[in-house]
């Protein structure tokens, strides 16, 4: 685990050290051989990172000074999962590896200077607009996104690695799924998205992808 301190302070929020966070995981490696011809592998993988803001400042403000009005947080998690078995026949090697793969990211980012869709608000089921309040604000760029993949393989090839004559046969297949949301809220003076303020922007989209290999 590592912990950041952070070192960029926000003049307009009033807050130091605003891009403080913390990185943690780890790995796990194991493999058992219950017989001289026989190995199976295992491994599993963690790691999380989660910052409070970014590390943008701006030089004109001073040494290390950002003048960013909104929080832009960062999360991004990665697991993975993985098996290879591998067995020796006389006339061939069997290998079957199998994997699984997810990654969850949460990407932020400040879009200051952007015109408030009040003409929206109704349909989003907020209260009109009202004289005094204000038509351009900072807006908080909310992309959250995740992917998820599932890899196989089997396959079998020449037994001796020495042989003049080396053949390989197989089969490959994965399944990938990805996810990725853009929101775009308007940020109150703490710098928070404020639910008063009619979304910008509201949009999913969704991908999949399939493949299949024999060699």
């Amino acid at each position: 685990q590592i912990n950041t301190s952070g070192f960029i302070d926000n003049t307009v929020l009033g807050v130091n050290d605003i891009n403080r966070g913390q990185t943690n995981g780890g790995r796990v490696a194991i493999r058992f051989q219950p017989v001289s011809d026989l190995t199976i592998d295992m491994l599993a993988l963690y790691h999380h990172a989660h910052y409070d803001a970014g590390n943008e400042a701006n030089a004109s403000l001073g040494d290390l000074q950002s003048n960013v009005p909104a929080y832009d947080p960062l999360d991004d998690t990665v697991r993975l999962f993985g098996g290879t078995l591998r067995y020796s026949f006389k006339l061939a090697v069997l290998t079957v590896n199998a994997s699984a793969f997810r990654r969850d990211l949460d990407f932020n980012f400040t879009f200051p200077g952007l015109t408030i869709p009040w003409a929206y608000s109704a349909v989003q089921g907020l209260a009109p607009y009202a004289a005094g309040e204000p038509t351009i604000g900072n807006a908080n760029v909310q992309q959250p996104q995740n992917t998820r993949a599932s890899t196989y393989e089997v396959r079998l090839n020449a037994p001796d690695p020495a042989a003049a004559f080396q053949w390989t046969l197989g089969g490959f297949g994965q399944d990938r799924n990805a996810y990725a949301r853009s929101r775009i809220p308007f940020v109150g003076a703490d710098g928070e998205p404020d639910p008063a303020f009619p979304l910008f922007q509201d949009r999913t989209i969704v991908s999949t992808l399939e493949q299949r290999a024999a060699f």
